[in-house]
C-alpha cells in the first residue's frame, strides 16, 4: 500500500487545533516516548501537549514543507509559526 503525500499533508494540517481529529489519528495504545514525566499513557498525553501549545500560541499555523514517503513510513518537515501569548513549558513568559 502506497502513501499518498497530499492526504498526509491534509491530515497534518487538519489535526492542529482539532483534538478529536488528532485523537482519531492515534491508536489507543500509542506511546509518546518524548512525553514529560507524569503524563498519562496513550493519546491523552499528545492531546494535553497540543492543548498547551495552542494556549501558548493561539494563532499557531503549521505549513508542511516536505513529505518523504517510502513503503509504510512517512517523514514530514513542517514550519510552525505563531505569536507567543502564554506559558509554554520549554520556555518562560
Amino acid at each position: 500500500m502506497g502513501i499518498n503525500p497530499p492526504a498526509v499533508q491534509s491530515r497534518v494540517s487538519h489535526v492542529h487545533g482539532h483534538a478529536e481529529a488528532l485523537k482519531r489519528q492515534l491508536a489507543p495504545d500509542f506511546v509518546d516516548h518524548r512525553a514529560p514525566a507524569g503524563m498519562p499513557p496513550g493519546p491523552e498525553a499528545v492531546l494535553r501537549s497540543f492543548e498547551a501549545v495552542h494556549q501558548a500560541f493561539p494563532d499557531l499555523r503549521v505549513k508542511v514543507e516536505d513529505i518523504v514517503a517510502e513503503g509504510d513510513r512517512v517523514a514530514v518537515s513542517a514550519s510552525w509559526t505563531g505569536t507567543h501569548r502564554g506559558t509554554f513549558a520549554p520556555c518562560c513568559r
